[in-house]
């Protein structure tokens, strides 16, 4: 209180200032109350609001926890909540590991994805291979089957392809007859 005959008064606000009339109204927003959520008020006297939260939801209080696993931060591994209230979460890899962030990439030649060809990683930390082939092109997914007849396995037989995409043959014999390896060579004689 200040002047005389208790006529004048001075107010300390709540942010440590002094106001000779009255303290403005705290922004109910600057605590941030809607946890990640973006709040609004919804007063002329700035002392209500409401959040609309990360979901598109609005809650007059505050907005719940997002769970850290929808985001899908364990990089293929599994997100396992360790916290109350969504508050934690850790990383079960594939390779059986936990990590409390993410998991590393995993290897993409661990798959020998080249079909006989060399995998080489390109990406920066595992993001990208690409294969070299027996037949010393590159492919940037994996190589094509190689043809199992350009061998000449069938020692003068006719080689028939019996597989889809190169997988496999068979051999049709000069005496007419089916070998899945290879035919004798001709003149040679068989034991029966």
């Amino acid at each position: 209180m200040t002047g005389a005959g208790n006529s004048a008064y001075t107010c300390q606000c709540q942010d440590g200032s002094f106001n000779p009339e009255t303290c403005p109204t705290p922004d109910p927003c600057s605590s941030s109350p809607c946890n990640g959520g973006t709040c609004f008020i919804i007063d002329a006297s700035n002392s209500a609001y409401t959040c609309q939260c990360q979901d598109g939801s609005f809650n007059p209080e505050t907005c719940p926890t997002p769970d850290p696993c929808t985001s899908s931060p364990c990089n293929g591994g599994t997100c396992l909540m360790t916290g109350s209230g969504n508050s934690a979460y850790t990383c079960q890899c594939l390779d059986g590991s936990f990590n409390p962030e993410t998991c590393p990439t995993p290897d993409p030649c661990t798959s020998s994805p080249c079909n006989g060809g060399t995998c080489f990683i390109t990406g920066s930390g595992n993001s990208a291979y690409t294969c070299q082939c027996p037949d010393g092109s590159f492919n940037p997914e994996t190589c094509p089957n190689p043809d199992p007849c350009s061998s000449s396995p069938c020692n003068g037989g006719t080689c028939l392809m019996t597989g889809s995409g190169n997988s496999a043959y068979t051999c049709q014999c000069h005496d007419g007859s089916f070998n899945p390896e290879t035919c004798p060579t001709p003149g040679e004689c068989i034991s029966l």
